[in-house]
């Protein structure tokens, strides 16, 4: 199991994060178990991305990845979540859950004895979606973008690996947590994480996630993840005039047992 996945180069792809920043414990509570979450279906991909799309349009590692670039980015950016949804609803290795048709959606890799091998349809789109991506990055990269997502690439996986072994490949994995803006707030990011954990915990197994906004770790610790370490990007980039940008490395024990030994 790769522990994070940047499927392409894009300045654009989503990276590991929740948008649910107005999170509040006491109406989570109230509203978890009215929250009817279910397998993403193919017909309801396109809502799915237009939920995404708005969820990580202001996230911090996006403004950081475009690295100022006012050019329209929308179609790029669409058809790479839509690959996204795509490859993951297919894979065995993955599996995507919503609320609402597509309003609020999670992307989640299983445990590698869970997953299966790859199959011949799986290897395929993986395919497709590595030529596009090597398309795009060539075509619609900055140099000062190819730098910024070489980078990013390259810290993220110096977190994974000075924190974790091949344990790794025994927990769960948060790919990507997005809710529309206008649903948020009404628990569906709680409840779609739940959802992950829960399995997690019937299989006795931690749960982990990086993500991109430092606002988000209330809410991440609401649902009994703790951060155990972190990545810093732009600190060693002149042209990044703004703060450097923490990125979290965020675990949960199974049944909220924080006491974290890795």
């Amino acid at each position: 199991m790769k522990p994070f996945a940047l499927i392409h180069p894009l300045p654009i792809l989503p990276i590991h994060t929740s948008d649910e920043k107005s999170f509040s414990s006491e109406e989570t509570s109230d509203t978890l178990f009215a929250v009817d979450v279910k397998p993403l279906r193919v017909e309801h991909v396109e809502r799915a991305t237009e939920s995404t799309f708005a969820a990580f349009h202001n996230d911090p590692l996006q403004v950081y990845v475009r690295a100022g670039d006012t050019r329209d980015f929308r179609g790029p950016y669409k058809t790479s979540l839509s690959l996204q949804f795509i490859s993951a609803i297919r894979s065995h290795n993955k599996f995507v859950l919503t609320v609402d048709e597509g309003e609020g959606n999670v992307i989640a890799t299983r445990p590698k004895a869970d997953g299966g091998a790859p199959t011949l349809v799986d290897r395929i789109i993986q395919g497709i979606l590595r030529f596009y991506g090597d398309i795009l990055g060539k075509v619609f990269l900055s140099k000062e973008q190819k730098k910024r997502s070489d980078e990013i690439k390259s810290k993220l996986g110096g977190l994974i690996e000075r924190n974790f072994d091949a344990s790794r490949d025994d927990m769960f994995y948060i790919d990507l947590l997005a809710t529309s803006p206008k649903s948020q707030g009404k628990g569906y990011g709680s409840a779609l994480v739940a959802a992950v954990t829960s399995m997690a915990d019937v299989q006795n197994r931690t749960t982990f996630l990086i993500s991109s906004n430092i606002q988000n770790t209330a809410f991440y610790n609401s649902c009994g993840f703790v951060t155990v370490d972190s990545a810093i990007l732009g600190n060693d980039n002149p042209s990044w005039k703004a703060p450097p940008i923490k990125v979290p490395l965020m675990v949960r024990k199974p049944n909220n047992d924080i006491d974290i030994k890795l």
